[in-house]
């Protein structure tokens, strides 16, 4: 386990929010207090490993010629990151970003000078806002290549077969499948056991969010290794879980639209699937943000 110091963690923070939603600090806060101010590694199986803390959890698949990375956790975990990942003296060959947020694109420096870093199109520019608008380079922070929808990556021997349904939690999210481990990496399209963030001014939608998890499904069967962007690692259920509690939330803020209730009713709403649910500081927004999105779909 490597620790890295709460004013260092602090600082990522702060850097790692730059003129995002406050939803979004919420959620870098939370990390935060769910013990994310360590970087721990966690063995899944046979050349597969989680890296929890400090951000979005980070996946490393090892292959014949070094390891894929998915996800670089906030600034100033670039380095941490990579040396905890090559502890086993295997080198990293690669790195993707599942989409541009701060507390996935936010360790990039510690690799892009060397490697090749993978993300949508849309991450990149996205990536130079987020970070120009706290006055620092966004050029160690920008994703080297873009990939997509039905892409195949090989680098260091394993495949990777990346997904872009369309705008869910972002305009730019990716998911990654790796057939010969049977291992999903969902990006921020499943927050497990966690009230999601939702970032409406980067084109999320909870209907696109939906058919994302149901694309998902798809390359799940019963022994499918799931690895959320936050909450504990998981199977084929907790994507079930995310897909209902939109449809829960959805129903039950339609059902204040349509009595003609407002935004502040809506975030009165409760459902079933909220009881134990973490990230609770985000309850609100998620109510306030469908309350939006399904007024946006009744004027059309």
């Amino acid at each position: 386990m490597i620790t890295i110091s709460r004013r260092a963690f602090s600082a990522g923070l702060l850097a790692a929010a730059g003129t995002a939603a406050l939803g979004h600090a919420a959620v870098l806060r939370s990390a935060r207090a769910q013990g994310g101010d360590q970087l721990t590694l966690q063995e899944l199986g046979p050349n597969l490993q989680v890296i929890t803390g400090r951000g979005g959890n980070t996946l490393v698949v090892a292959g014949d010629g070094g390891t894929l990375l998915i996800d670089c956790k906030i600034p100033g975990s670039g380095g941490p990151l990579r040396a905890l990942a090559e502890k086993a003296g295997v080198p990293v060959r690669a790195v993707l970003n599942t989409h541009h947020h701060g507390d996935h694109t936010g360790g990039n420096p510690g690799f892009t000078g060397d490697l090749p870093v993978y993300a949508h199109k849309v991450c990149a520019p996205r990536v130079r806002a987020q970070v120009a608008s706290r006055g620092e380079d966004p050029k160690p922070f920008l994703p080297t290549e873009t990939t997509g929808d039905g892409a195949v990556l090989t680098p260091a021997g394993v495949r990777a077969e990346i997904s872009h349904i369309g705008p869910g939690h972002t305009d730019n999210d990716l998911f990654v499948f790796f057939p010969e481990h049977n291992t999903l990496h969902t990006g921020d399209l499943l927050f497990h056991n966690l009230h999601p963030f939702i970032d409406r001014p980067a084109g999320a939608t909870t209907a696109g969010w939906i058919r994302s998890c149901r694309a998902m499904l798809k390359h799940c069967d019963a022994d499918t290794t799931v690895i959320p962007g936050h909450g504990d690692v998981t199977d084929r259920s907790g994507i079930e879980r995310q897909i209902a509690y939109f449809q829960q939330v959805r129903d039950a803020v339609g059902e204040v639209l349509r009595a003609g209730g407002t935004a502040s009713d809506a975030e009165a709403v409760t459902v079933p699937l909220f009881e134990g649910m973490g990230f609770e500081q985000l309850r609100g927004r998620v109510l306030k943000s469908v309350y939006e999105e399904l007024s946006e779909e009744a004027a059309g």
